[in-house]
């Protein structure tokens, strides 16, 4: 059996005042042991505060301060009041959170304890009358040094962000999709049950997402498996997350179009024009959007023969009620259902962040 001991005893310092003589006792504290603060967590500092002759202070007329100083910048990092706890016995400390050490880089820093004597003015305000270091040890030394440790919890990992989406086209409309960049799931690492989580950032979405997953070695995978699947409706923000080893990432949307992609039924004549009339008037639409049928999916060539569908008239929710169109028709008499380029709203896939 391992048995480990902890223990629980307080960050205490001693410090010395200079407002009496100074006695020559047979104990002097030479020096100042460093003293450390971890990230991640509140650290309680305790201050005794004494005479040259290791006698307590009363410091019911005073109030102590800490001020954190950069070793090389001498730039001020912290300057926060230390609290009261036993003025007669001349005990006092300061607590360091954990949000108080967020933005401060893990390394030695410099510590210095001043005392003020105030006088208020109001509530909040005050002046300061007069103003002496506090020894940190019997040689005058009122500079110490602080060192301040990296998180104990251990340090967030920063999410990978991917913002680009390739548009695939197909030849119905309502089957576009879009893939995202490669992500790396840096399978080397060991993290917590495999676990991967991404954070999908939307605007009103309407749509399947799909997280694909690669073993496929080097940067360039060629392989990819459907892993997890989400249907959204108007979404805004979505997680999901995924438990596995893999060695890559990816993402597929696909905006749900049926019941909002307007449809037309598209007819040749002999005369090299197009008829067209209204299959599906779909929603979302505007007055004066033009939708653009390329001629290769009507039969013909592109640009030549294009089916340009302007609309004239919508109804309240943006369903197509009006047409005009222009092009010229490849020589036949075949009749054809299609979409038009201008997709309706579906929303948008704006980024994700993976971690």
């Amino acid at each position: 059996m391992q048995l480990d001991s902890i223990y629980l005893y307080p960050n205490r310092i001693d410090v010395y005042t200079n407002v009496d003589d100074w006695k020559l006792e047979r104990f002097r504290q030479v020096y100042q042991r460093n003293t450390k603060l971890y990230r991640g967590a509140d650290n309680k500092l305790e201050f005794r505060v004494k005479s040259s002759d290791q006698k307590f202070k009363n410091i019911s007329d005073k109030t102590f301060v800490l001020n954190i100083v950069g070793t090389e910048t001498k730039e001020l990092i912290l300057h926060k009041d230390c609290i009261t706890q036993d003025a007669e016995t001349g005990k006092i400390y300061v607590v360091i959170s954990e949000n108080d050490l967020t933005d401060i880089e893990p390394g030695f820093y410099n510590f210095s304890l001043i005392y003020e004597n105030r006088s208020s003015i109001d509530q909040g305000t005050y002046t300061v009358s007069t103003r002496f270091p506090a020894y940190i040890d019997s040689q005058y030394g009122s500079i110490g040094t602080l060192e301040i440790i990296e998180n104990l919890q251990g340090e967030p990992k920063n999410s990978f962000a991917v913002e680009e989406f390739k548009f695939y086209a197909l030849l119905d409309p309502e089957d576009d999709f879009y893939i995202s960049g490669i992500i790396d799931a840096n399978s080397q690492l060991v993290t917590a049950q495999s676990l991967h989580t991404f954070d999908m950032y939307l605007n009103d979405y309407t749509g399947r997402v799909i997280i694909q997953g690669s073993l496929d070695q080097g940067g360039n995978p060629q392989t990819w498996t459907d892993i997890r699947t989400i249907d959204l409706v108007e979404a805004n923000r979505e997680y999901a997350n995924v438990r596995g080893k893999y060695n890559f990432f990816r993402i597929k949307h696909v905006p749900n179009k049926a019941g909002l992609l307007g449809t037309f039924e598209i007819n040749q004549t002999i005369f090299g024009y197009y008829n067209v009339s209204i299959n599906n008037a779909g929603r979302g639409y505007q007055v004066g959007t033009s939708l653009v049928i390329k001629g290769r999916t009507l039969g013909g060539g592109t640009p030549v023969n294009d089916l340009t569908i302007t609309i004239t008239s919508v109804g309240a929710q943006g369903e197509i009620l009006g047409i005009v169109w222009q092009g010229l028709s490849y020589n036949g008499v075949q009749s054809f259902i299609r979409g038009g380029s201008s997709e309706p709203n579906t929303g948008t896939f704006d980024k994700i962040l993976y971690r």
